[in-house]
Order: C-alpha cells, then sequence, then structure tokens
C-alpha cells in the first residue's frame, strides 16, 4: 500500500484508510473550529491594533505588529523542525504546541484590563504578544508537515482547504460575538475580555488533540526517535545543500517576498476605514467578519480545485485576487466600499496561504516538509517585518493610496515571475497533450 491517502491497496485497506482519514480530519476540524473562534477575539488584521491604538500606541507602532508577529514566529521554526525530524510521533509535540502560546493572553488580559494610554502598557502588551508568536512559531512548521502526512500526498490540498475553511466559519462567528462583545463592553474591560476568550475557546478545541490517530505509527506510546538525529549544523547544512539545488522552490521564495507586500492593504485597511470614512469599532468587525466569510468559501474552492488543477495555478490564481482587492482599495470612496475589498482580501487569505503550504510540501521533494515550511517562513520575514512597518511611515507622509500603489506593482511583479516559471511547463504538457490527441485522430482516421 502507498503510504496512507486509500489510493491503492485493496478495498478492504482504503475502505479502512478512508474511515481513518475522514476521522483525523474531523478532529483537526474540531481543533481548527475553536482555534479560529478564539483567535478572532484578539485577530491581528482588527482586534490587536485598535487595543494597541486604545493603549496610546501611534500609526507607525501599530505597523510594527505584522513584523512583531513575523519575526517572532519565524525564529524558533528551524529549530522545532530540527527537534522533531527524528520522533516516530509528532502528535505530542503538536498537541502540546497547541496548549503553551495560548497563555500568554493572560498577560494580554491583564494590560487590556489596566487600560491607560503610555509607553508602558504598549511594551508589555507587545511582550505578551511576541510569547504568543514564538509559541505559535514552534509549532507551525511541525504541524503542517503533521497534517501533511495524515493527508498524504493526493489529499493535502482537501485537507488544508478543508480545515481552514471550519476555522474560517468559526473566525467570522468569533469576529461576531467579538463585535457585541466590543460594543456592549468599551475599553479596558471589552479587549481583557476578549483575550480571556479567546483562551478559553482555544483550549476547549484543543480537546480535539485526543482522537487524533497516526496511521503509520499505531501502537507507538511515547515519542522514540526514529533515528540518529544529525547535530542542528549538519542538519542545516543538509537543509541549504537541498534548498540551493531547488530552482522551483527558489523561485517561489523571491516571488513570495514581492507578495509580502499584502500586508500594506490587510494591515492597514480597517484602520483606514475608520481614520478615513469614521467607521465604528462595530462596523469595523462587520468588515473583518465579511473577510473571514470570504476566506472561508475561498478555502472551500480551494479545497474543491487544488488537488485536481495543481499548485502553482492555485497560487497564482489567489494573488490575481490580492490585485483585485487592491485595486479596489484605490477605487474606495465610502466606507461601504471596503466591503469589496473585504471580500477580494478574504478570498485570497483563503486561497493563498493554504496553495503556498501545499506548494512547499510539493516542492519539499521528499526532504523534510517541516525545514521547508520554516525557510519559506524565515525568507520571507525580513519583508514582513520592514512592509507594514514602512508603510505605516509612509501612509502618514505620502497618503495610503501611493503605498497601495507601490504595493500592487509589486504584488503584480511577483504575480508575473511565477506565470513566466511556470509557462514552459505548462506549454509543454499542452504540446504533449496536442500530441496525444493527433495520434488518437490519426489512428481513428487509419481505422476508419
Amino acid at each position: 500500500m502507498n503510504g496512507h491517502n486509500g489510493l491503492s491497496g485493496s478495498i478492504e485497506s482504503r475502505g479502512h484508510e478512508n474511515r481513518l482519514y475522514s476521522w483525523n480530519l474531523l478532529c483537526l476540524c474540531v481543533v481548527e473550529a475553536g482555534w479560529g473562534l478564539g483567535g478572532a477575539f484578539l485577530s491581528g488584521g482588527a482586534v490587536l491594533p485598535l487595543l494597541a491604538a486604545s493603549l496610546g500606541a501611534s500609526l507607525g507602532t501599530v505597523g510594527l505588529l505584522p513584523g512583531l508577529a513575523a519575526i517572532a514566529s519565524a525564529l524558533p521554526q528551524l529549530l522545532a523542525a530540527h527537534r522533531t525530524s527524528g520522533l516516530t510521533r509528532r502528535l505530542p509535540p503538536v498537541a502540546r504546541g497547541h496548549v503553551w502560546p495560548t497563555l500568554a493572553f493572560l498577560p494580554v488580559a491583564a494590560v487590556a484590563w489596566h487600560g491607560g494610554s503610555g509607553n508602558l502598557q504598549v511594551v508589555l502588551l507587545y511582550l505578551a504578544l511576541a510569547c504568543w508568536y514564538v509559541g505559535l512559531g514552534y509549532v507551525v512548521p511541525v504541524w503542517l508537515a503533521f497534517v501533511g502526512s495524515l493527508a498524504g500526498p493526493a489529499r493535502r490540498g482537501h485537507a488544508l482547504g478543508v480545515t481552514s475553511m471550519v476555522g474560517l466559519v468559526g473566525g467570522v462567528a468569533g469576529s461576531w460575538l467579538c463585535g457585541r462583545l466590543l460594543e456592549a463592553w468599551p475599553a479596558p474591560g471589552g479587549y481583557a475580555a476578549c483575550a480571556l476568550a479567546a483562551f478559553t475557546w482555544m483550549n476547549l478545541a484543543n480537546v480535539g488533540w485526543l482522537g487524533i490517530e497516526e496511521p503509520a505509527l499505531t501502537g507507538a506510546a511515547e515519542e522514540e526517535p526514529a533515528g540518529e538525529r544529525p547535530s542542528l549544523r549538519a542538519y542545516l547544512a543538509g537543509l541549504a545543500s537541498s534548498v540551493r539545488g531547488n530552482s522551483e522552490f527558489l523561485r517561489l521564495l523571491v516571488a513570495q517576498q514581492l507578495v509580502s507586500l499584502h500586508s500594506a492593504l490587510g494591515s492597514f485597511y480597517l484602520l483606514y476605514a475608520q481614520r478615513q470614512f469614521g467607521a465604528s469599532p462595530a462596523r469595523v468587525m462587520v468588515l473583518a467578519s465579511t473577510s473571514m466569510a470570504a476566506q472561508a468559501v475561498g478555502s472551500v474552492v480551494y479545497a474543491s480545485v487544488a488537488d485536481r488543477i495543481g499548485v502553482m495555478p492555485a497560487v497564482i490564481g489567489s494573488q490575481a485576487l490580492l490585485l483585485a482587492a487592491m485595486a479596489a482599495a484605490l477605487a474606495a470612496t465610502a466606507v461601504d466600499h471596503l466591503t469589496a475589498v473585504a471580500v477580494l482580501l478574504g478570498l485570497f487569505y483563503g486561497t493563498y496561504f493554504n496553495a503556498r503550504t501545499t506548494a512547499v510540501m510539493e516542492l519539499a521533494r521528499g526532504s523534510d516538509s517541516a525545514a521547508y515550511q520554516a525557510v519559506s517562513n524565515l525568507f520571507t520575514t525580513p519583508a514582513s517585518v520592514a512592509v507594514p512597518a514602512l508603510a505605516g511611515w509612509a501612509a502618514e507622509r505620502y497618503g495610503y493610496h501611493a503605498v497601495l500603489c507601490a504595493a500592487l506593482a509589486g504584488t503584480a511583479g511577483g504575480t508575473a515571475l511565477l506565470i513566466l516559471g511556470y509557462a514552459p511547463g505548462l506549454l509543454a504538457r499542452l504540446r504533449s497533450t496536442m500530441s496525444t490527441v493527433e495520434r488518437q485522430v490519426r489512428l481513428a482516421a487509419t481505422l476508419w
């Protein structure tokens, strides 16, 4: 039997593995639903910027939030990939890694409850968030590799799309509840309650890890080394050699760097709605909910078509949605016009990150998928840090439209790079298909 995706082997074995895949997917969805719902109460695109602003943070300081998330979450990823590379079971570290980071929400709640306006409160908030992001970064690449191994090569797109969709549906519900909460309970108490709600829902959802089974490792009672783990230095040297020889992966990394300009839109359009058009916090949360709903739709579409059309067309298509979202933001003249931006941006998020993750898994080519995910995230970290901070500074000096125009140009360049890299392979496949059709036509004519 080939793996555990149910594509080969006896009918009985395929049925067993299909049932096991369905059960594991259900348990993953339980976790994702709770994390989506809880995460909406402290969403990086809506609640955290508003919380930081309520504590006196400037627009430039608020713009550092995506950078903080990128740096803190990227730093431990290679270490996590190395530490788990020699384990026969990855479920225990993945499950634990979904518990420890949520403890950071407790000091966030304390800072929000204290309220006030000053540098100390902002520093304490950012320190607590840094702990959250470090813990999250430690588990993310291992979790992605774990989900990919549960799904198998033929179902990666389906598994990522379905779990993302469920998480986003939870996020939509959480955004609605968060909006009602902030409307009824203003700062600082409302933001403190949001942090506690995030902590509660996420840890309730973590119960879902208890039901996961690792098919290839049934009977393993604990984390055991699968073999002698190489030293960190040897591990990194081997990884560097593997990445240098992978031209397609390197092209994807460069394209990702350019597309990371999306944060110039995602980090500020909700604040733009508030400052430019006078949108209330409740209206801002409606836009956030709309975006999350669109993300769910995008994830459903991705789950339905990704494994059939191929991962690179999915990446290119998602980036086209981002270009449309940026154009819609440039054309907006009222807060209602930003609904289109929220929809397009949500569709982009619902497809792009799933497609990028699946592309990294595919391009790893048998190497350590978790390590490749870590390299991908580390490579985009500099832009993730610089773009929002520079965008906040440039928006105050030159205006938000100028920033969006620059982001639009960079994103178009990244999309063109992928299209040019993908075109030769596409043309080769088309020529092969046409040759096959031509042979079949000639054979049919001969027989006729």
